[in-house]
């Protein structure tokens, strides 16, 4: 699902079974409002100076999604228990190198890390 600037659908569709199908209207106004709330949450998050951060177990070590390079976490005990896949996900901040993690996303059940897609760049 991808919107235009005016927050109108401009391309829309879903995968199921290798059949390409259309998203109704009721299916693009409920993913628009959750995507609105989403977008609500990640401003309340910045105001905090909290960030979204995910990553995974390597050789005993904690990495990162972003860098793939060793993070350092204030707590990671609580990650090893709450990440039996290896993967992991928390709302924490960062200062000095170091995560302080604030909550841990259990709801979020990836063995990998999730990336944002890579959109088209328009030439001005």
């Amino acid at each position: 699902m991808r919107f235009d600037s005016q927050g109108l659908a401009v391309f829309q569709r879903y995968k199921e079974a290798d059949h390409v199908l259309p998203v109704t209207m009721s299916e693009i106004a409920t993913l628009k409002q959750r995507s609105d709330l989403l977008r609500q949450r990640i401003a309340r998050l910045d105001r905090k100076q909290q960030h979204f951060v995910q990553g995974y177990w390597q050789q005993q070590q904690l990495m990162s999604c972003a860098t793939h390079q060793p993070l350092r976490v204030s707590d990671p005990v609580l990650l090893a228990s709450s990440a039996p896949n290896g993967y992991w996900a928390v709302i924490g901040k960062e200062s000095q190198g170091r995560l302080t993690v604030q909550q841990v996303l259990s709801q979020i059940h990836g063995h990998s890390c999730l990336y944002a897609p890579k959109l088209i760049e328009l030439a001005d």
